[in-house]
This record gives C-alpha cells, sequence and structure tokens, in this order.
C-alpha cells in the first residue's frame, strides 16, 4: 500500500508502518532534492533510533523543504525510504 507524510510518498503495510525503515537505524535522515544547487537536508536519529512514527513526524516537519524542493528522495544511511515522485 502507498502513502504520503509531508509530501512523500511511502510504501506502508497494513498497519501503516512505513515498510522500508529499518527500526532502531542511527544513521541520520537525508532529504536529497535532484536540483544540484540545493543543499540536502540531514536530520540526526532520534536518541532511540528511527520508527516508522518518528520518520512520519520528521517527514511532516520538513513539508516545506519537501514542496519547496521538488523532486526529493529520503534516505536513511544508503537505504531508500519514499519520494516525492512516488
Amino acid at each position: 500500500m502507498y502513502s504520503n507524510f509531508g509530501g512523500i510518498g511511502v510504501i506502508v503495510n497494513r498497519a501503516q508502518t512505513i515498510v522500508k525503515v529499518v527500526q532502531g537505524s542511527k544513521a541520520p535522515l537525508v532529504l536529497r532534492s535532484a536540483a544540484a544547487s540545493i543543499e540536502n537536508v540531514t536530520v540526526p536519529a532520534p536518541e532511540d533510533g528511527w520508527t516508522s512514527d518518528t520518520v512520519k513526524e520528521t517527514l511532516e516537519q520538513q513539508k516545506d523543504f519537501i514542496q519547496i524542493n521538488q523532486p526529493v528522495d529520503v534516505y536513511i544511511d544508503d537505504q531508500f525510504i519514499g519520494s516525492t515522485e512516488m
């Protein structure tokens, strides 16, 4: 199933958990704009690591960056999480 948080399309299961999130990962979440002139946004992992809920909250908090700098892809470490183009 597909869902959208902050303008980023992600694949979720029936419980609305983002499928690609490695639970507990301590790697930063990175928002990458395809525009070469736009600096990536890097968000440090929460103290307990990422969960589907903390990723959703972070995407909602970054909504302005996402909307202004489309297309935007989201990664935790090298794991693709979602995109404005999904």
